[in-house]
C-alpha cells in the first residue's frame, strides 16, 4: 500500500477463522513527507563536462545530503555535479537519490546520450553585396553518424537572429563589414557555431526631376542622382513607360498621345550596386480652338463668339 499524502493513517487487520472466529489488530502509521528527486542534464557531447542541475523538491521536510551515480563508475554529492564521460558516444544511466532528515528518500534515474557534435558550414552566393540588396544563404550541415541535426539558429551582426531556416535571405541596411554565424545543434545538445565575413558596400541614391507636358510637347527628364563616398555612378536607364528607353543621363522625351505615364530610372554605380525610382508623368490633352462670327456688314459690328 502507497500512501500519497503524508499524514497518520489508522490500520486494521481482521483475521477470521473457518468456524466463524474473528480477530482484530489495530495500529497507526505516521506516513512521514519525503522529497521528490528532480534534474536536468546539460552538455552531453564527447570532450565536454556534462552538467547536472538538481532541481529536487524538498517536499515539507529538509534534504540533508544528495548521491549521484553518473553510470559510468563515477559518484558525486554536491547539490549539483558535473562529470566527464570517455571520450566515445554511448548511452549513461544517472541515478540522482536525495536523503531527507526524516530518513525518507527518493530515487530518480534519467539516461544521458554522449553524442558527436555536429559539422556545421553554409553557402552564401556572394561575399561582397550592395547596401539593401539580399544575400543568400544555405545550410549545408552535416550530422555525425548516428545524430541528425535537431535545430539552426543564425546569428547576423546586425544583430538579427533566424531560427531554425535551412535557406534564408537577408539584406543589411548599413554598409561596412559583417559576420554571419551558423550554430546547429543535435537532440543531445550538442552544438557547433560557422562563422563567415561579408562586405555590404553602399548603393547609389537614385532621384530625377520630372516635369509634366502638353500633347505635342516635350517633357523634360533629368537625374539627380547621388552615389556614396569611393563610387560613382556610371549607368543610366530609362524607361518611359511607352515602351521607350534611353541609356543618357538627361533626357527630353515626346510622348506621342496624351495619357499618364509610369516612368523608372535606373542607375548604377561603378561597385555594381544599383537603385531605381518611378514617378508618374502625366501628359495633358490640349483645348480644341474655334469660333463663330455674327453676320458682317460695312459700318456694323460684328460679334465674335
Amino acid at each position: 500500500v502507497e500512501f500519497i499524502l503524508p499524514g497518520t493513517y489508522d490500520i486494521s487487520l481482521v483475521i477470521t477463522t473457518s468456524n466463524g472466529c474473528k480477530d482484530t489488530a489495530n495500529t497507526s502509521i505516521n506516513n512521514l513527507p519525503g522529497p521528490i528527486a528532480e534534474f536536468n542534464i546539460f552538455n552531453s557531447c564527447i570532450g565536454e563536462t556534462a552538467n547536472f542541475v538538481n532541481l529536487t523538491d524538498s517536499n515539507s521536510t529538509t534534504v540533508t545530503n544528495y548521491e549521484w551515480l553518473f553510470g559510468d563508475g563515477n559518484i558525486g554529492s554536491d547539490i549539483n555535479e558535473t562529470n566527464n564521460y570517455p571520450l566515445s558516444t554511448s548511452l549513461y544511466n544517472v541515478t540522482l537519490i536525495a536523503n531527507a532528515i526524516n530518513g525518507c528518500n527518493d530515487t530518480l534515474q534519467k539516461t544521458i546520450h554522449i553524442g558527436e557534435k555536429p559539422n556545421p558550414w553554409f553557402t552564401m552566393d556572394v561575399d561582397t553585396i550592395c547596401q539593401f540588396a539580399n544575400v543568400n544563404l544555405a545550410d549545408s550541415s552535416f550530422a555525425a553518424i548516428g545524430e541528425i541535426i535537431s535545430k539552426r539558429t543564425w546569428t547576423f551582426s546586425d544583430g538579427t537572429i533566424v531560427k531554425d531556416s535551412i535557406t534564408l535571405s537577408h539584406a543589411f541596411a548599413n554598409t561596412g563589414h559583417y559576420t554571419i554565424s551558423l550554430t546547429v545543434t543535435s537532440p543531445t545538445s550538442c552544438d557547433s557555431t560557422v562563422s563567415r565575413d561579408i562586405f555590404v558596400i553602399g548603393s547609389p541614391n537614385v532621384q530625377f526631376n520630372a516635369t509634366n507636358s502638353c500633347w505635342g510637347t516635350a517633357s523634360s527628364f533629368t537625374d539627380l542622382s547621388t552615389s556614396p563616398s569611393g563610387s560613382s555612378i556610371t549607368s543610366w536607364a530609362w524607361d518611359f513607360g511607352d515602351t521607350t528607353y534611353s541609356n543618357f543621363q538627361n533626357e527630353v522625351h515626346q510622348y506621342v498621345l496624351p495619357g499618364t505615364y509610369q516612368t523608372t530610372l535606373i542607375v548604377g554605380s561603378n561597385l555594381g550596386c544599383y537603385d531605381t525610382l518611378t514617378q508618374t508623368v502625366s501628359v495633358y490633352e490640349n483645348p480644341s480652338a474655334w469660333f463663330g462670327f455674327s453676320k458682317a456688314c460695312s459700318n456694323q459690328p460684328i460679334q465674335f463668339t
